[in-house]
């Protein structure tokens, strides 16, 4: 008895009602399986089973359900659950043993990694093929090349058709001769890679606690949102009329040449790789169902190819650096040489028709308008080649002027999530990283708690806070630690910005490794909250009129945050050190807007409680008091928020003085009792 047989005894006793029954007994949601047919459903729902060690559960359901069907027993389906855990195993070594490069000898770590990646196969292989018997009336046994054995040995040998299209495209020009043979190795190699790069997410952010978490398959978690196609000036009134919201499944049927720009956090990134793993994972197994159900493709499956454009910006400072094409080659032949492919397989692979999808993030990471625009001429370059898909990501603030790409790039941006977007996302999350018995009652928890701050804030005539993928994560991390949202605000806030700060929730970004650096980027987490208290209590301070207030000029940012730089590092290296912090803000926290050298907080809300920090840490609850109330800054609704959160941290950190600077303030607003409680 094997997987892929399991699959065929359900899919043949069970008919859709009766597996969404199936699926309702074991607390699995049945729409959430990826698959539009009933025999892609159950494959998923055996994968999902095989991934959270409920092969056994699954078992004895089908047993209950249809007593009459020769189901494996108990030991068969041990033996797959030790098969799962002993493969799942392995792969964990070979991430070790990829941080390992550069530490062992090369030799040794080659020869080491070569192993663990036989072992893989031979461990993939036994999961899908060992063994195959027919089992049960009229039931087909799946031979050794049945349909989970087939992707397993396509994933190690690239014996598949859209790998072997690949194969004929570069022999059309390609100079490096090789085997065939070896060149199909090789792509497979490439496309696992990408595979299990973009495959999973890691979700960290705020402690030591979080390394208990399973990183979740990208799958597993995704939710794809809506974007607006932008109608741009000069465009004929069928164009403009036609702004209707679309589905980012469908985005790859608007065009060849996209551009996707949103918000920080938005899940611009999150979209790039859920292509990538999703064209990855077809040429890998050969099973093109799921890429062309989900993303609404059509033809040849492309190369898929995900790069930074701030990796690419940095690479263009070297003295000997090329263009894209020769970017793409040396990042992803030379830095992951263990492909073993052509030296010149991207160039050719670029240079033919139809042929790659490439997916250029990051392009908001470049600090300047000047490298901005350059980038941008440089993919227009390689766009003139009919290289197949290119798509372009950046946030909204630094996609503007020269920077815009042509008319034939056509733009959509990532609105806002809805409601049911966002309880879709904590559900699946829940489901990704709480037990089964729990995952259910956490995710309701869990948007309660959303629901409650997000009135609270309507209330107060404040935007939403948790509308975008990374705000969703982040709270569902604040979930996991204190397994309850803090009640109080000015905590939630502080445990948001805290996590935002460590940026580990991006550390698997860029040019395909981890960065364990990222927390220390513009300095340390501590240091960095306090230069942003003090940039949010300047700018909070500066509010002179309705425009003033929420954006500062870079020569203000600087004046107000120089002294503190030189305190740290000294009068030579401060000015080196805050334009590392301020890059840091921008193209990582998520904290920060740059646009036109002006700077703004992405949500006022983050300004608000920055200031409160700032006081509370800098101030008496008498000088707090004074200070409120100097300009009568007590009566403003622009303040309104700041002196309820400064309270409320005080009553995280220090009692005494957040009660002493509530009985000050209650002369000045002894009709707001509540909300002075509220904070």
């Amino acid at each position: 008895m094997t997987l892929p047989t399991l699959r065929d005894l359900i899919n043949q006793h069970f008919n859709d009602e009766e597996l969404q029954q199936l699926c309702f007994d074991l607390s699995i949601e049945y729409e959430n399986l990826p698959g539009d047919t009933r025999i892609a459903k159950t494959q998923s729902l055996i994968q999902y089973c095989v991934r959270h060690r409920r092969l056994l559960d699954l078992g004895e359901h089908c047993r209950r359900l249809r007593p009459a069907v020769d189901w494996p027993d108990g030991e068969a389906l041990k033996a797959a659950k030790t098969a799962v855990a002993a493969w799942q195993k392995v792969k964990q070594g070979i991430a070790a043993q990829k941080k390992l490069q550069g530490i062992l000898p090369d030799e040794q770590w080659q020869k080491t990694l070569a192993l663990l990646y036989k072992q893989e196969k031979a461990l993939r292989i036994q999961l899908s093929s060992h063994g195959t018997v027919a089992q049960g009336t009229g039931a087909k046994a799946v031979g050794e090349r049945g349909a989970l054995a087939e992707q397993a040995e396509n994933l190690v040998t690239g014996d598949n058709n859209h790998i072997g299209n690949i194969v004929n495209l570069y022999r059309d020009g390609g100079r490096d001769r090789i085997p065939d043979q070896q060149l199909r190795q090789a792509i497979a190699a490439y496309v696992h890679w990408v595979d299990e790069s973009y495959g999973r997410i890691r979700l960290r952010g705020l402690s030591d606690k979080e390394h208990a978490i399973p990183d979740p398959n990208l799958p597993d978690v995704y939710v794809s949102l809506i974007a607006q196609k932008e109608v741009r000036r000069g465009q004929d009134k069928e164009s403009e009329g036609n702004q209707k919201l679309i589905d980012m499944s469908q985005l790859l049927a608007q065009g060849s040449r996209l551009v996707i720009t949103g918000a920080p956090g938005s899940g611009k990134t999150t979209f790039l790789r859920h292509i990538a793993h999703l064209l990855a994972h077809a040429l890998c197994t050969g099973d093109d169902t799921p890429v062309r159900q989900q993303l609404n493709i059509t033809g040849q499956l492309p190369l898929p190819i995900y790069l930074s454009l701030g990796d690419y910006h940095r690479y263009k400072q070297q003295p000997s650096a090329g263009t894209l094409i020769d970017f793409i080659s040396y990042t992803l032949i030379r830095q992951h040489s263990v492909y073993d492919l052509p030296s010149d397989f991207f160039a050719q692979m670029l240079s033919r028709k139809n042929t790659v999808c490439l997916l250029l993030d990051s392009l908001d990471e470049i600090p300047d308008e000047e490298g901005r625009s350059q980038a941008v001429k440089d993919v227009i370059d390689l766009a003139n080649n009919d290289i197949g898909q290119i798509i372009v990501a950046s946030r909204d603030h630094a996609y503007v002027g020269r920077v815009m790409l042509p008319s034939a790039f056509r733009r959509f941006l990532v609105q806002p999530m809805r409601s049911d977007q966002i309880a879709a996302l904590t559900r699946r999350w829940c489901q990704a990283v709480y037990s089964e018995q729990t995952a259910l009652k956490e995710a309701r928890k869990l948007q309660g708690e959303i629901a409650a701050l997000e009135a609270i804030r309507r209330e107060q005539g404040e935007a939403p806070l948790v509308d975008t993928p990374l705000m969703v994560t982040i709270v569902a991390i604040v979930h996991w630690n204190e397994r309850v949202l803090p009640q109080q605000r000015a905590v939630l806030y502080e445990k948001c910005i805290t996590a935002l700060l460590a940026e580990q929730h991006k550390e698997d970004e860029g040019e395909g490794g981890s960065r364990p650096d990222l927390a220390e980027r513009g300095g340390s987490v501590d240091a960095k909250r306090g230069q942003l208290a003090r940039l949010a209590y300047e700018m909070m301070t500066s509010r002179k009129d309705q425009d003033a207030g929420r954006t500062a000029n870079q020569k203000q940012v600087d004046a107000w945050l120089l002294p503190l730089f030189e305190q740290i590092a000294g009068k030579a290296e401060a000015p080196q050190k805050l334009a590392a912090f301020r890059e840091a803000m921008c193209d990582r926290a998520s904290l920060l807007h740059e646009r036109n050298g002006w700077y703004e907080f992405t949500h006022l809300t983050f300004q608000e409680f920055l200031c409160a920090h700032h006081l509370a840490n800098n101030f008496s609850p008498s000088e707090i008091a004074a200070f409120f109330q100097a300009e009568d800054r007590v009566l403003h609704s622009w303040w309104r928020e700041t002196i309820l959160l400064t309270i409320g941290y005080l009553g995280k950190t220090a009692i005494g003085q957040s009660l002493k600077l509530a009985k000050a303030m209650l002369s000045a607003f002894p009709h707001d009792v509540a909300g002075l409680a509220a904070a």
